[in-house]
């Protein structure tokens, strides 16, 4: 039997720009494919929806009671 890997949340901070938000989609979706088989979620603090604490709900009411969070905070 596989075991399903704990979700991992990218958590950025956000932009007004959607290209930001676009680019964090795009870093999740790299991450999965490099990760067959682990959930990957992107999340913002500002400015983005969904917030980590919303994915965070999300994935336990889906059965996951741990994520990895990795924080995306490279610039301010």
């Amino acid at each position: 039997m596989s075991e399903v890997a704990d979700p991992v949340v990218l958590v950025a901070h956000g932009s007004r720009d959607p290209r930001a938000a676009e680019a964090t989609r795009a870093l999740a979706r790299a991450v999965s494919a490099a990760r067959p088989g682990t959930p990957v979620l992107a999340s913002w603090l500002d400015h983005t929806e969904p917030g980590p604490a919303a994915v965070l709900r999300n994935l336990a009411a889906a059965g996951h009671p741990r994520a990895v969070l990795v924080p995306l905070l490279l610039t301010a």
